[in-house]
């Protein structure tokens, strides 16, 4: 069960998504973002950050099905104005939304929406959150 546990497949499915409805160069992990450190003034204008964790599912506790993992993913959309920070959001929702992501030999379950935050201000830019859940 521990390769269940691995969160790091996850993420690379779900970067291959959202690249193919933003493009590659603007979909990062927390701390690999270009200009993050070094000069904030030349970050991308648009660029989402997934995050994958695992959950808590009671629907699981009791369940002869020991082999699934239920996770919660956000993606943090920054973009440089408001309304740039929701077509991101858009973006998201069209990448993600009841997608099932192949992850290895196998695909999560549908994504499953679990809520949006309005883009609000984020040192000098905008940002937004999309939270899912799935299992695996």
């Amino acid at each position: 069960m521990s390769a269940l546990l691995d969160s790091r497949p996850i993420v690379t499915a779900v970067k291959a998504a959202l690249t193919a409805t933003l493009g590659a160069d603007r979909v990062f992990e927390y701390g690999d973002v270009p200009g993050a450190d070094d000069n904030p003034g030349s970050l991308p204008r648009i660029f989402a950050l997934p995050s994958i964790e695992r959950r808590f599912n009671p629907a699981l506790r009791f369940s002869a099905e020991t082999d699934v993992v239920a996770w919660r993913l956000s993606v943090r959309v920054v973009g440089s104005t408001v309304d740039e920070a929701r077509w991101a959001l858009f973006k998201v929702a069209a990448a993600l939304n009841e997608q099932s992501l192949p992850v290895g030999d196998t695909f999560t379950t549908p994504m499953q929406f679990e809520s949006d935050q309005a883009p609000e201000s984020d040192d000098g830019r905008y940002s937004a959150v999309a939270t899912y859940t799935f299992a695996t």
